[in-house]
C-alpha cells in the first residue's frame, strides 16, 4: 500500500477505506461465528504472541522459506528473478511477505502461500523475457519462416506450457500430498456407505484422513487411546489404523488393507459419542 501511494499521499485515505473491508467482514464473521467480534483475532495473538504456544510446535532457521520456495518452484525461482525486470512491485511484495515471516521463529510453508502465485506471474514474466531474447536472436529468414505459418505470440504460449508442464510433472509427484493417502481414500470409500455411525482411528494421524470433508457423515470421528479402545468400542462400527497396530477388539474384523492402512468394521449399532470424539481431543491438545 504505502509502495503504491508513495508518489500521491493523497490516495492513501481511500486506499485504507478500501482495505479495512475484508478485515471488518472478517470481524463480522467472528460476531456469528465466535459470538464477539474480531475473537479469532485475539485469540491467535493471545496463544501465539502473548503465551508463544506458536514456538511450541517448533522453529526453523531464517532462511526456510527461501529452501521451501526453491524446492516447490524449483526452476521457476530462477526465472522470477528474471520476471522482476519486467515488475519491481511484484517482486517487492513477495519478497516483503517471505522476509517479514523469516523473522518469525516458528514456520509453516502456508504462511508464505500468498508470495507462491506472485512467483509463478513472476516466472512467467521472466520466460518471456527468455523468448524475446530468443527471438532477437533469431535471424531475419528465420522469423519471417515462423511468421508465415503463425504468430510469434503462439510460439511463446506453447513454449510456456510446455515448459510449466515438464516443471510440474518433474517435481510434484515427490510431494505427499500429490495423491490421497490411504486413510483418506478409506475414508473416501466410507463416505459412499449408508451404514457409518462412527469412525475410530487408531494408529493413525488425523491429519491425513480429510476429515469430514471425505467422510460426508454426520458420523463422530473417534480416537481412542489403546488402554481404552474396548471401553470406547460400542462409540463406532469403523476403524481405520495402521497395519502394524493390531485392534485390541476382537470383535472388528477387517476388510481390507492398502500398504500401511488397514480397514476395519464390527456389526451393529454404535452408542453416543464418547469423550474421545476429534474435537474433544483437539481442544485437549490445544488445537
Amino acid at each position: 500500500m504505502l509502495y503504491s501511494v508513495r508518489k500521491d499521499w493523497k490516495q492513501l485515505p481511500a486506499i485504507l477505506a478500501g482495505a479495512s473491508l475484508p478485515p471488518l467482514a472478517f470481524g463480522l464473521v467472528d460476531a456469528f461465528s465466535w459470538h464477539s467480534p474480531f475473537q479469532s483475532f485475539i485469540r491467535f495473538f493471545q496463544a501465539n504472541i502473548l503465551q508463544g504456544r506458536a514456538q511450541s510446535f517448533g522453529t526453523a532457521p531464517w532462511n526456510t522459506y527461501l529452501s521451501i520456495e526453491a524446492e516447490h518452484l524449483g526452476p521457476l525461482i530462477l526465472l522470477a528473478i528474471l520476471g522482476v525486470r519486467r515488475s519491481k512491485v511484484l517482486g517487492d511484495v513477495a519478497l516483503i511477505v517471505i522476509a517479514s515471516h523469516s523473522l518469525i521463529a516458528h514456520k509453516e510453508v502456508r504462511f508464505v502461500y500468498p508470495a507462491t502465485p506472485i512467483l509463478i506471474v513472476l516466472a512467467a514474466l521472466g520466460l518471456w523475457e527468455l523468448l524475446r531474447a530468443a527471438m532477437g536472436m533469431m535471424s531475419a529468414r528465420m522469423l519471417a519462416r515462423m511468421s508465415a505459418r503463425t504468430t510469434p505470440s503462439l510460439y511463446a504460449v506453447l513454449a510456456g506450457v510446455a515448459f510449466f508442464a515438464l516443471c510440474s510433472s518433474l517435481s510434484a509427484s515427490q510431494f505427499s500430498y500429490w495423491k490421497d493417502t490411504e486413510a483418506m481414500d478409506y475414508f473416501h470409500q466410507l463416505s459412499q456407505q449408508d451404514n457409518v455411525c462412527g469412525v475410530a482411528l487408531y494408529g493413525v494421524a488425523w491429519h491425513t484422513t480429510g476429515g469430514y470433508s471425505y467422510l460426508h457423515h454426520p458420523a463422530p470421528i473417534i480416537i481412542p487411546a489403546a488402554e481404552d479402545f474396548s471401553a470406547e468400542a460400542r462409540s463406532f462400527d469403523f476403524v481405520v489404523a495402521g497395519q502394524e497396530f493390531p485392534l485390541p477388539d476382537p470383535s472388528f474384523h477387517r476388510l481390507d488393507c492398502s500398504q500401511r492402512v488397514c480397514l476395519y468394521q464390527r456389526p451393529g449399532a454404535c452408542a453416543p459419542a464418547s469423550r474421545k470424539e476429534i474435537n474433544a481431543v483437539l481442544a485437549e491438545y490445544g488445537y
